[in-house]
């Protein structure tokens, strides 16, 4: 967990906004994701959508779009994306 990550989503600077999605879904689905960010292995995390899905309560195409969202707003990048595995991330947001 990312104490840093998950104050990050509160701060009124964090870009909640997103076409389409509400910003209370932007927040939590990023404060699901802060919990599982890992500071001590350069802020780097995996992020299954079924499992953020499951974790947050919304449909897993749900997280992907918020996923998306964040990776436009430079609040997360994609390390690693291998077929079959998932998506490793490092989070950015300061």
């Amino acid at each position: 967990m990312s104490i840093e990550a998950m104050t990050a989503c509160w701060g009124s600077d964090f870009p909640a906004q997103a076409a389409g999605i509400s910003q209370a879904t932007v927040r939590v689905v990023a404060l699901a994701v802060a919990d599982v960010v890992n500071d001590a292995h350069d802020n780097r995390f995996f992020a299954a959508r079924r499992h953020v899905a499951r974790k947050v309560g919304c449909d897993p195409d749900t997280v992907s779009d918020v996923m998306h969202h964040l990776i436009e707003a430079r609040v997360v990048e994609v390390v690693d994306n291998r077929r079959g595995k998932p998506v490793e991330y490092r989070w950015l947001w300061k």
